[in-house]
């Protein structure tokens, strides 16, 4: 679902016809907000916050989801720290629990766990320090990435915590295949019942 000049109209949410023809509503419902927030020129949480502020409560819900749903599916918990995503990720826990995804939130609140706080920093270069172990050289070398291809080449976990967060990811990707999906049942039905924050 494409959101060419949808950011113009101060309205992210799609509509009903994109919502009646989508094969994966979760996730396209919030395709024109997700290009609002995580615009390029926008690259801090302070900035990001402002903008996930001004969108409608469902889609502060569902958003982080949306975020957190596809980083861990496509590189576990290790990925999703690691990216821009997690900034909202004590979002996504409360849009956990409000949908009543408790098996979900009990593994990310898990994960929480690997950071000295018991919770991610809002700013991932703050995330790094405990990914990386601390080791300067790593964490500076992440920093200097400009682009996608120097940022896989940046990519490193502590293998410590890599291996504690992958116990975590196997059993998401197993809930993601059961009757309370996060995104085949359990996303679109918070959707369908709060349609007017999604579609116009």
């Amino acid at each position: 679902m494409a959101a060419k000049g949808q950011n113009e109209t101060g309205d992210y949410r799609v509509s009903k016809s994109e919502y009646q023809e989508s094969e994966y509503p979760f996730y396209d419902v919030v395709d024109y907000a997700l290009e609002f927030v995580w615009a390029p020129e926008i690259d801090t949480y302070e900035n990001r916050k402002d903008r996930f502020d001004r969108l409608t409560p469902g889609t502060k819900v569902i958003l982080p989801l949306v975020q957190l749903d596809g980083d861990v599916c496509n590189g576990g918990f290790q990925q999703y720290f690691f990216n821009s995503y997690a900034d909202f990720a004590i979002e996504a826990l409360r849009g956990l629990e409000r949908i009543g995804a408790t098996p979900y939130a009990s593994l990310l609140s898990s994960a929480f766990k690997i950071f000295p706080s018991g919770k991610p920093p809002r700013e991932r270069t703050q995330r790094w320090e405990t990914l990386m172990a601390g080791i300067k050289s790593r964490i500076d070398k992440a920093k200097a990435a400009t682009d996608g291809e120097s940022m896989i080449d940046a990519y490193w976990i502590d293998p410590k915590l890599a291996a504690q967060l992958d116990e975590l990811s196997d059993p998401w990707y197993e809930l993601n295949d059961s009757d309370a999906s996060l995104p085949n049942v359990l996303g679109p039905q918070f959707i369908e019942k709060n349609k007017a924050d999604f579609v116009k």
